[in-house]
């Protein structure tokens, strides 16, 4: 069995959320690095994969919609996890990125606001799950976003 932490590749452009984020998934155990570009999630995908990639869509170089798609279907470890998030501008857009991110290969949507600690729990659930026979199964393809999800992450969860 394999006792080592899940490696985290945390890429956020906002210095204030990524800091926060990367505390709080190392306080939980995980072992986080952080880029703020998706060339660099690109480079470490390919010299380093990651377990899990965190990532915000509005990266300052690449659409985060790209980059997930090339971590996915173009670097050597294609099975890596990817977590997208973002702020939606408004209702309209939260509904279809979901789709969007399952359509670019994406694991999980999450909508920002969101804290370490909702973060934290999805990756604890991915490692442990309470209930497996609920927990979605990875499909065959490479685009494997189980967005809804058959279990809800929101910031009421920690209220």
């Amino acid at each position: 069995m394999n006792t080592e932490p899940l490696r985290i590749l945390l890429a956020d452009p906002e210095t204030g959320t990524r800091e926060t984020i990367r505390r709080t998934l190392e306080c939980a155990g995980f072992n986080v690095q952080t880029v703020t570009t998706g060339a660099d999630v690109l480079v470490m995908c390919e010299v380093e994969p990651p377990d899990v990639v965190i990532m915000e869509l509005h990266l300052p170089d690449m659409d985060g919609f790209d980059v997930c798609e090339r971590v996915r279907h173009e670097v050597h470890d294609s099975d890596v996890t990817i977590i997208v998030t973002t702020e939606p501008d408004d209702d309209m857009t939260r509904a279809y990125l979901g789709p969007m991110v399952d359509f670019a290969g994406g694991d999980y949507f999450l909508a920002k606001p969101c804290d370490g600690k909702l973060i934290a729990t999805l990756l604890v659930d991915m490692v442990h799950p309470a209930h497996p026979q609920s927990t979605p199964k990875a499909a065959a393809s490479p685009t494997r976003a189980v967005w809804p999800t058959t279990r809800s992450y929101s910031m009421s969860s920690f209220t």
